[in-house]
């Protein structure tokens, strides 16, 4: 998987899962947070995935809003 799919998933990834009721709805977050972390193990050598991914974390989890999101790599 390249940086920009890579970026395409983390868009995709529904980062709240984790406060849902609906245990599917948890379960499909959970699955899709496990491949993330398993292409983040693909890469570790490669320290671009590791920054778009801690980059869009923070930007999900913004609550003050001052935090810009993340641009589709090259």
């Amino acid at each position: 998987m390249n940086l920009q799919e890579f970026y395409d998933l983390l868009k995709r990834h529904d980062w709240s899962f984790e406060y849902s009721d609906d245990h599917r709805h948890w379960q499909r977050g959970r699955d899709q947070l496990n491949q993330i972390q398993d292409i983040l193990k693909q890469n570790k050598d490669n320290p671009r995935y590791r920054s778009l991914f801690d980059q869009y974390r923070q930007w999900a989890f913004d609550v003050e809003g001052d935090i810009t999101k993340p641009e589709k790599p090259e």
